[in-house]
C-alpha cells in the first residue's frame, strides 16, 4: 500500500511499503527482455530482503524468477537497478518478492520503495570505475538527418521542467554540423530545465567532467551540478556563460560537493534579469573522469 511517512519517504511524505512475505507485481510489459528498472529500496531491518524478478502467470507463484535480490547494508535507502537484458528472462510481469536472510524466520520483511523508473533503453547500468574516462560524442544514438530527431541519449533523463515542454522541445540528439563541435551531431537542451545523467557509482567529489558547450546568445547559462533521482537536492557546482556564440571548452571539478546524491546534472538557465522559456545549449564531447590529483 501507499504509506504515508515523511521519515520512511525518500523525499515527501509517501513511499510504496511492502511488509509481508508474499509476492507483488507491477503491471505487463509487452518487451520485458529490453527493459531496466531503477528503485531506491529501504530496509529498516538488515535482516529484511527483497527478490526483484519475472513471472509468466500472475495466478501462479511458481512461475515467479528472482533476476536479483537487494540486501541493503544499511538502513537508508539504497538505489538499486535490474537489468532483464537476458534471453533466459521470460514473462511479462515484473515481480517483487518480500524475503529474509538465511537463518531468519517471521512474517514480515518490510521493504520502502520509493521512485520506480522502468526504462527500455537497457543500458542504463550507471557509471562504475572501470567505465572511466567515460565519453560520448553523442552520434552513436541516431543516422536520422533530421535537426530535431527525437532521439535522447540512454540513460539521460529530463527530471525537472522550470518551463512547461513538450516532446518537440525535450533535450534530445540534434543533427547539424553547423552546431556540432565534431561530427554531426550534438546534444540540445533548448528550454529551462534539468536533465540528468546516469547513476554514478564513483563518488561525485572525485570526478571531473569535460566537455564542449555552444550558447548562441550571451543571455543563455547552463548550471553543472549534482542531484538525486527525481531531481531534487540540486546542487549547483558550477555555472557557465560563455564569451561567445562558439563552441568552448569547458571543464567542471567536482571537488568541492560535499553531499551524498549520485547524478551530475545540467540545468538551463537565463542570465539574471533575463526572462523566457528558452535557454540554448548544445554540449559535444563529453567526457567524465577522475579528477587530476592536487599536489602537496
Amino acid at each position: 500500500m501507499i504509506y504515508y511517512s515523511p521519515e520512511n519517504a525518500y523525499s515527501g511524505n509517501y513511499s510504496l511499503i511492502l511488509n509481508k512475505r508474499c509476492i507483488y507485481a507491477m503491471p505487463y510489459v509487452k518487451n520485458i527482455n529490453r527493459c531496466e528498472l531503477e528503485l531506491l529500496v529501504k530496509q529498516p531491518q538488515t535482516k529484511y530482503q527483497l527478490e526483484v524478478g519475472v513471472m509468466s502467470d500472475l495466478y501462479d507463484a511458481s512461475t515467479f524468477v528472482p533476476v536479483k535480490t537487494i540486501n541493503n547494508s544499511n538502513t537508508d535507502y539504497n538505489y538499486s537497478w535490474v537489468d532483464f537484458d537476458n534471453p533466459n528472462i521470460q514473462g511479462h510481469y515484473i515481480a517483487f518478492r518480500n524475503t529474509l536472510a538465511e537463518g531468519y524466520t517471521g512474517d514480515y520483511s518490510v521493504n520502502y520503495i520509493d521512485y520506480i523508473h522502468l526504462d527500455n533503453s537497457y543500458s542504463c547500468n550507471g557509471i562504475r570505475g572501470t567505465d572511466l574516462p567515460y565519453t560520448d560524442h553523442f552520434d552513436r544514438y541516431t543516422t536520422s538527418t533530421t535537426a530535431k530527431t527525437g532521439e535522447e541519449p540512454p540513460c539521460w533523463q529530463l527530471v525537472q521542467e522550470d518551463v512547461t515542454m513538450t516532446d518537440e522541445y525535450k533535450p534530445m540528439i540534434y543533427y547539424s554540423s553547423a552546431n556540432a563541435h565534431s561530427g554531426n551531431y550534438s546534444l540540445i537542451l533548448n528550454k529551462r530545465g534539468i536533465y540528468r545523467m546516469h547513476y554514478s557509482y564513483v563518488k561525485i567529489d572525485t570526478l571531473q567532467l569535460d566537455f564542449y558547450l555552444k550558447q548562441t546568445q550571451a543571455k543563455y547559462q547552463l548550471q553543472v551540478g549534482v542531484c538525486d533521482y527525481d531531481g531534487s537536492n540540486f546542487t549547483p557546482v558550477a555555472t557557465i556563460n560563455n564569451t561567445s556564440t562558439n563552441y568552448e571548452h569547458v571543464t567542471v571539478n567536482f571537488s568541492s560537493y560535499t553531499g551524498t546524491s549520485r547524478y551530475i546534472a545540467f540545468r538551463n538557465i537565463l542570465a539574471p534579469g533575463q526572462i523566457g522559456d528558452y535557454s540554448i545549449n548544445y554540449i559535444d564531447v563529453l567526457v567524465l573522469n577522475y579528477r587530476p590529483a592536487t599536489s602537496c
